[in-house]
C-alpha cells in the first residue's frame, strides 16, 4: 500500500546520534515519547556494567559448539579416525577412513578432508576475525541476535535489575510491580574492511581496527543481516478493533514473553541496551518514528486486505514489503550505554551492519506483573533454575 503518512522527524545532535535523555529528566522524556513513541535514556547502565556485558558476550561466544554442528555417519567415522590415529592408533584410524570413505568418496579429497575436520574443531577467537564465519557464529545471526537461547551470565542478569531502567519503565507503564524478561543478547559482526589475519590480543573487542602493513583486509558482505523485515510484535488488527480477543498475558517461552497479548489499555514496552556507540553505519535498531498515531489508520486501510492472512497471529505480523510504511524508518543512533525503549504499535527491525565495528546490545523489556496467569508457575520454576546456576 503505498500512502503518505505525515510523520515526525527525530532529533539528533551534532555527532548523529539520537537526542536522549538523563534518567532524572522525566518531563522532557515522557514528551518526547508520547510525540515519537520511542526514547532513548542516556548512561543508564554503569560505564563497568557495560565492560562486564562485553567480557561475558565473548566468553559465550568462544566457549560454545558452534550452531548446527551436525555430522553425517560418514563424516562421524572419518573425524573418530582422525582421533585414533592422534592417539596413535594408525592401524585402527584406517579401519574408520575405509568405513567412512565407502560411505562418502568424496573423502578421499585431501581438500574436503580438512574441512570436514574444520567443522568439529572451528571456535570462535575474538581477536581472529578469520574464525567469525558464519559456521562459527551463534544461529539467528541473520536478524542480528545472539542465538536462539536467553542470556543467562551473571552481567546479563545484573543489567536486568539495574534500578534505572526499572525507574524508566515504571515511569512510562505507570506501575511499580513489574516483571523483567529474559531475553538475548543482539549481535552484529563487522562487515567493512575486516583483516584476514589475527589481530593484536583484546579482552573487549568492540571493532576491527589494524594498520595497512598488518595485513590485507577484506568487506564481509554475507555477514550483513536481513535488510527488511519490518514487524509488530503484536497483531495491529486485534490491538485495534478486537481488544476482547487473546489472553492478557500468558507464557509460552522467554524470547516472545508478552508478545501478542490483549490490549488491556496499558501501554506495552519493548527495550534494548546498548554496549557500544551505535552509530548509523554500526547497525541496530530501526523504527517508524510517530507510528503508534497512526497504527490505528493503517489498520483499517490495509483491514480487507491483509487482515485475514493473520487471523491466528497474536504477534510477528510483517509490514507487507510494497507497503510505504518502510519510507519512514529511521536508524536509531545511541551512545553506549543507553537504553531505548519503544511501544509495541511501532513497526520496527534491525538494520544491517556497514562498519568494522561490532554492535552489542541485551534486549530487556518489562511488564506488570502477572502472578497466577497462565503459565506463569513454569515461568517462575525457569527463572529460579536460571538463577541457581
Amino acid at each position: 500500500m503505498q500512502r503518505t503518512w505525515n510523520l515526525p522527524k527525530i532529533p539528533k545532535d551534532e555527532e548523529g546520534f539520537v537526542r536522549s535523555f538523563a534518567v532524572d529528566d522525566e518531563e522532557n522524556y515522557l514528551a518526547f515519547f508520547e510525540e515519537f513513541g520511542f526514547v532513548v535514556i542516556k548512561d543508564a547502565v554503569p560505564e563497568n556494567d557495560v565492560q562486564e556485558s562485553i567480557r561475558e558476550i565473548w566468553e559465550k561466544l568462544e566457549n560454545k559448539q558452534p550452531e548446527g554442528t551436525v555430522l553425517t555417519m560418514a563424516e562421524t567415522l572419518y573425524c573418530k579416525g582422525a582421533q585414533l590415529e592422534k592417539e596413535g592408533d594408525p592401524f585402527e584410524a584406517v579401519k574408520f577412513y575405509m568405513a567412512a570413505t565407502k560411505l562418502m568418496p568424496e573423502l578421499d579429497d585431501e581438500e574436503v578432508a580438512q574441512a570436514t575436520l574444520a567443522k568439529l574443531e572451528s571456535k570462535v577467537d575474538r581477536n581472529d576475525p578469520r574464525t567469525w564465519t558464519t559456521w562459527n557464529w551463534p544461529e539467528s545471526a541473520s536478524h542480528g541476535f545472539m542465538g536462539g537461547n536467553i542470556a543467562e551470565g551473571p552481567a546479563s542478569f545484573k543489567n536486568r535489575e539495574n534500578q534505572n531502567l526499572y525507574r524508566v519503565f515504571s515511569k512510562l507503564i505507570g506501575k511499580e510491580n513489574l516483571w523483567v524478561s529474559l531475553d538475548r543478547y543482539g549481535l552484529m559482526r563487522p562487515t567493512r574492511r575486516v583483516p584476514n589475519f589475527k589481530l593484536d590480543d583484546q579482552e573487549l573487542r568492540t571493532d576491527v581496527e589494524a594498520s595497512e602493513s598488518e595485513g590485507e583486509f577484506s568487506d564481509q558482505p554475507e555477514w550483513k543481516t536481513r535488510s527488511t523485515w519490518t514487524h509488530w510484535d503484536l497483531n495491529p488488527w486485534k490491538w485495534t478493533f478486537h481488544k476482547e480477543e487473546g489472553f492478557p498475558y500468558y507464557f509460552s517461552d522467554f524470547i516472545s514473553e508478552y508478545n501478542g497479548t490483549r490490549n488491556d489499555g496499558i501501554v506495552k514496552l519493548q527495550g534494548l541496551v546498548t554496549f557500544v556507540d551505535s552509530r548509523e553505519e554500526d547497525g541496530g535498531f530501526c523504527t517508524v518514528p510517530g507510528c503508534h498515531k497512526i497504527l490505528e489508520e493503517w489498520a483499517s486501510l490495509t483491514r480487507s486486505e491483509i487482515e485475514h492472512l493473520y487471523e491466528r497471529h497474536d504477534s510477528l505480523v510483517k509490514v507487507p514489503e510494497s507497503d510505504s510504511l518502510h519510507n519512514y524508518l529511521e536508524k536509531i543512533t545511541a551512545r553506549k550505554g543507553s537504553l531505548i525503549i519503544w511501544r509495541g504499535e511501532m513497526a520496527h527491525c534491525n538494520y544491517p551492519n556497514d562498519s568494522n565495528r561490532f554492535r552489542l546490545n541485551q534486549y530487556i523489556k518489562m511488564f506488570p506483573a502477572r502472578e497466577g496467569e497462565r503459565g506463569t508457575e513454569e515461568r517462575a520454576s525457569l527463572v529460579k533454575n536460571y538463577l541457581e546456576k
